[in-house]
């Protein structure tokens, strides 16, 4: 129970940052990743607009998805607690 509780989602956590780090960041390389110089330009070269809108797009999304998740969970826990008055 404690390694699928506990060791399990810290192993692919790890696994998940060591991935972005090297091979999104290009840490460990000489130079910066080209996501990143899409991102923010870099080297002579302007950013990419189609990247930026892109990952904005993603941004925007995540946001509204843990907007969204956070007022059911404040409307489940409504309901809950009015069912456990009305007994």
């Amino acid at each position: 129970k404690v390694i699928m509780k506990y060791i399990s989602p810290l192993f692919l956590l790890i696994i998940f940052i060591l991935f972005v780090l090297y091979n999104v960041l290009g840490f460990g390389s000489a130079q910066v990743s080209s996501y990143v110089t899409d991102l923010v330009g870099g080297d002579g070269k302007p950013a990419n607009l189609v990247a930026i809108l892109s990952v904005s797009f993603i941004l925007l999304v995540l946001i509204f998805l843990a907007l969204m998740t956070a007022a059911a969970g404040r409307k489940w826990s409504k309901e809950l607690s009015g069912e456990e008055g009305a007994q």
